[in-house]
């Protein structure tokens, strides 16, 4: 089942592309810089206005402190936080 707007053709791999740079920003940082920096030139042509790019890993943040429940620490929060801080400023 595939799931979006009908006008976009072809696969979306947003989700997994945007965990892929998660993870290996936290990591040894080997391609979330140049990942990140393509996926921004990118998506102004399907329709993502530059200033919102970064809501969509702010969302994801906000469904892990959903899964996660009371298990939330400010010391979580301030990691993601400053993990969307640095996403926001490669540019």
């Amino acid at each position: 089942m595939r799931c979006g707007p009908p006008e976009i053709k072809g696969p979306q791999p947003g989700v997994e592309t945007a965990l892929t740079c998660i993870l290996d920003h936290v990591g040894p940082q080997l391609s979330s810089p140049g990942l990140l920096l393509a996926a921004r030139q990118h998506h102004p042509g399907y329709g993502v206005p530059e200033d919102r790019f970064d809501s969509f890993f702010i969302a994801i943040r906000n469904v892990f402190c959903v899964i996660l429940g009371e298990v939330w620490s400010p010391d979580i929060d301030a990691s993601w936080r400053r993990l969307l801080d640095e996403f926001a400023a490669i540019r």
